[in-house]
């Protein structure tokens, strides 16, 4: 079981965007996590992001505690590999540290447990139709047609904590309406015979703007207990404004608080 939750966790790092395809995105929003009953308040997401009319660009993505302070930064490079970008993460109440990056036409990835640990690493080459964390929300843009219709959508994600790259599949699981916008909500699961027996993850997209408005399920953040918290995570629209000058630049920087705790 602890494979499969690994697995899940890394899949949940994908992070929304909300231009569709040949639009330039200049952004900031919040995303905010709560149990997935949502009685209790967990942490925030802070996204920056800054992207050309071709996708590339830059991403940066605070996980800040409900009062504010930042304990975690990811970095996303959207470069010329659609749905597989390089990216690095840190979490400064552990160490944990997380990178993927291109190197020539292959993708080293690593992966250091906690401060002071070993830092794991490995070259792996590039499969079709792989996806790489944030990249997930420009794979489903890519193939939304497919989706809205029903079709099962197959690709290979990179699990970094595995250093490795396993089979996942994607459909439409149900319909429904957010802040009474009209949504898909998609079904992630893993491409085998005995994925019926492991955890899945839903994300709701707005049919309107293709802009992903709900996660739930395991997410990539650890609890003291180095278990993984389960979320809804939601994007309200209110939240998002224009990418103020210098906030990119900030974010890269700003320090991190690494006694930040949640439940």
């Amino acid at each position: 079981m602890r494979i499969s939750i690994l697995v899940f966790v890394a899949i949940a790092a994908l992070v929304p965007s909300a231009s569709t395809a040949g639009e330039a995105m200049s952004a900031e929003y919040l995303g905010f996590a709560r149990s997935i009953d949502g009685r209790s308040a967990l942490y925030r997401e802070r996204h920056h992001v800054e992207r050309d009319a071709d996708g590339r660009g830059i991403r940066v993505v605070l996980y800040e505690c409900s009062d504010g302070r930042p304990y975690a930064r990811k970095l996303v490079r959207y470069v010329d590999r659609a749905g597989a970008p390089d990216f690095e993460m840190l979490d400064a109440r552990d160490g944990w540290d997380e990178r993927v990056e291109t190197v020539g036409d292959r993708r080293r990835v690593s992966v250091r447990e906690r401060f002071g640990g070993r830092e794991r690493s490995v070259e792996l080459s590039v499969p079709e139709q792989l996806v790489v964390d944030a990249g997930f929300d420009d794979f489903v843009r890519r193939h939304w047609d497919r989706l809205a219709a029903g079709e099962r959508v197959d690709f290979a994600f990179l699990v970094p904590s595995r250093l490795g790259v396993m089979r996942f599949k994607v459909r439409r699981h149900a319909e429904t309406t957010i802040d009474g916008e009209p949504a898909l909500v998609i079904r992630l699961a893993l491409g085998a015979w005995y994925s019926f027996m492991l955890p899945h993850i839903d994300v709701t997209y707005l049919k309107a703007t293709r802009r992903l408005a709900r996660f739930e399920g395991l997410t990539n953040q650890r609890t003291p207990g180095g278990g993984h918290v389960a979320a809804r995570i939601d994007f309200p629209a209110e939240s998002r404004r224009p990418l103020a000058p210098g906030a990119l630049a900030t974010a890269r920087v700003v320090a991190l608080d690494g006694r930040c705790t949640f439940p």
